[in-house]
């Protein structure tokens, strides 16, 4: 939550659930994702014991109410997007994300009134391909027309997962979408990936007189 600023606590999540069961919500969806810059096991297991207190709140509230509920976790995986602060940073491994996807279905799979969404890392790696890709990305997808095989379409045009998911960017680096102006100082960008990575968070901006982005300039 602080790499991404989210300015979210556990308390705020909490308190926000408390509240919700007591109003006679029985069900809630969490929205979690997994492969973020500096994202270790322990983020992991910090993720499980939030969602094991959640559940205990929620059924210490249902048992008074006589009427036991359900979380419904969404596990997504992080997707670098261009015009962000990670556009720079690369797309985690598959095989990485697999083990995480192996690890949260093991610890959270059949766990009574749980129930986990978590896809397959391959569709976000075609994610990652396409949000950041070029020209070369587009001869791709005509490919995939005759070939019904994204990767093999994508290798034959010269697209692999190495050049657009996995790679780190640089600072000074041309992107293809920098011809699109948004006004956003690309150096403020990088500052703030920087702040990400240390994990320190950016307080939100008053557009009446902040200038930091360059946007509102």
């Amino acid at each position: 939550r602080k790499v991404i600023n989210k300015g979210l606590t556990e308390s705020d999540i909490m308190t926000a659930a408390k509240l919700l069961f007591e109003a006679g919500i029985r069900n809630i969806k969490l929205y979690f994702m997994v492969g973020l810059p500096t994202e270790k096991l322990e983020d992991l297991e910090e993720m499980i014991v939030l969602v094991l207190k959640l559940k205990e709140l929620m059924l210490q509230i249902g048992r008074k109410k006589g009427s036991l509920g359900q979380l419904t976790l969404s596990v997504n995986y992080f997707v670098p997007k261009p015009w962000t602060p990670f556009q720079y940073h690369p797309f985690e491994n598959t095989v990485d994300l697999l083990e995480k996807r192996n690890f949260l279905r093991h610890r959270l799979g059949k766990t009574a009134n749980i129930k986990l969404q978590i896809d397959q890392p391959e569709k976000a790696l075609k994610q990652a391909m396409l949000a950041r890709g070029d020209r070369r990305v587009g001869a791709a997808l005509s490919c995939l027309k005759k070939e019904k095989n994204w990767l093999r379409s994508f290798v034959k045009a010269g697209v692999t997962p190495e050049i657009y998911a996995y790679r780190q960017r640089l600072e000074q680096e041309i992107f293809p979408w920098d011809i699109i102006d948004h006004k956003i100082n690309k150096h403020y960008l990088w500052e703030e990936y920087q702040r990400a990575l240390a994990g320190k968070s950016t307080p939100a901006c008053n557009t009446e007189k902040c200038k930091r982005c360059g946007v509102c300039g």
